[in-house]
């Protein structure tokens, strides 16, 4: 046994716990002496600690969500935009935005739905891109449709997008013709099968319409499904009807024409019938001219009509013949001038045809513009070497179909 340590002057307080004595037992130890910290220390401790808490508190929940469900990029971006003290980003935001879409869609989102946009992105949104993928849409195509639609992003897959595509299919479209109307008019998805796409196809089969004209009417068309049946297509077919046309007429035009559905009676019909009827045309012209090239209600009448009236009357036709030329060949508008029309007179006169013969020729047989320029210029090279090229000969052989013409002149 040793002597106790001689007393000495008491310890200085120290922020730093003093060193042992050595233990008169060997290598037992002390534990170590805890000393209290002075209060000046201890309250910049505490406001350190408190807004450490508060910083990991306001984002920590949103770390451990993203870290079970979605890639690290979802929680990085998240992360991010909460640290950086910019606005909130929900979940979906987060991953809508790390597939690219632009920020313009995702300002149409946050317009549409404000801070209410926040659908489960494994349980909604991430099905809902695949099923219009498999579809048929290419991402691309539906960034481009929740941009034009954002309605669509929110729509149930069970109870809307599914029943709208099995009754479209039980229509008669395919697939693909979905896919292509949806791009078209994404805003269909969500109008109602009840109140709005059944009435519709009762309707158009009251006009006349069987399923097949109903199915080709709306693939190219969609937007029709969109229209009021009672402020749009039942004045529009009234007005028609007024004109002259009859009821299996209109039909045959929405078949071939369905856009003419969304036309406007005060801006494209009746400035259409107006010009019609100050060129000449009586009131059976414009009905037959209407009926038999709906299309032409969709052309513009400064850049489209006009101008090939006037090449008309330029060629040496009269508006009398003008006239006839619009009722039974419309289709004449759809031809381009500088491509079509303007070569084949050009080629007609390298021919040999005076000018008086070519106003003639389009005059009674305006279908020889719609021929391709190849065939016409075989035919007159045929006749030529035969000798028998002349105006009538050539309106004749232009019907004939190629094994004809071959067995009749080569």
């Amino acid at each position: 046994l040793t002597a106790p340590p001689v007393a000495g002057p008491p310890p200085v307080l120290s922020a730093r716990a003093p060193t042992a004595a050595p233990s008169p037992f060997g290598s037992m130890r002390r534990p170590p002496t805890r000393t209290a910290l002075p209060p000046w220390l201890l309250l910049p401790l505490c406001s350190a600690a408190a807004a450490a808490l508060s910083g990991w508190r306001s984002c920590s929940w949103i770390m451990i969500g993203r870290s079970l469900s979605g890639p690290s990029s979802v929680s990085s971006r998240i992360l991010a935009r909460s640290s950086s003290g910019t606005d909130d980003i929900t979940a979906a935001e987060a991953y809508l935005e790390s597939l690219g879409w632009s920020e313009d869609t995702m300002h149409k989102l946050k317009s549409r739905y404000g801070r209410k946009f926040n659908p489960n992105v494994d349980g909604s949104v991430k099905p809902l891109l695949k099923w219009l993928g498999d579809l048929g849409l290419s991402d691309q195509q539906v960034h481009l449709s929740v941009g034009r639609h954002p309605k669509l992003i929110g729509l149930s897959l069970e109870h809307n997008l599914k029943p709208f595509a099995r009754w479209l299919e039980d229509l008669g479209l395919d697939k693909p013709q979905i896919a292509k109307a949806i791009i078209r008019f994404p805003s269909m998805c969500g109008l109602s099968l009840q109140a709005n796409l059944k009435p519709l196809v009762l309707w158009l089969e009251d006009l006349g319409l069987d399923k097949p004209q109903i199915a080709k009417a709306i693939g190219r068309f969609p937007s029709m499904c969109g229209l009021s049946l009672e402020a749009n297509l039942k004045p529009f077919v009234q007005w028609l009807e007024g004109v002259g046309l009859d009821k299996p007429q209109i039909a045959k035009a929405i078949g071939r024409f369905p856009n003419m559905c969304g036309l406007s009676l005060e801006a494209n019909f009746k400035p259409l019938v107006l010009w019609l009827e100050d060129l000449g045309l009586d009131k059976p012209q414009i009905v037959q001219a209407i009926a038999r090239r709906p299309m032409m209600c969709g052309l513009s009448l400064e850049a489209n009509l006009k101008p090939r009236v006037q090449w008309l009357l330029d060629v040496g036709l009269d508006k009398t013949q003008v006239a006839k030329v619009i009722a039974s060949h419309p289709h004449i508008f759809s031809y381009s001038l500088d491509a079509n029309l303007k070569p084949k007179v050009r080629l007609l006169g390298e021919r040999g045809f005076a000018q008086a013969e070519i106003a003639r020729t389009l005059a009674i047989e305006p279908n020889i513009v719609g021929y391709s320029s190849k065939r016409l210029s075989h035919r007159m090279d045929v006749l030529g070497a035969q000798g028998v090229l002349n105006a009538a000969s050539l309106r004749n052989a232009m019907k004939l179909t190629d094994a004809k013409f071959a067995a009749r002149f080569e």
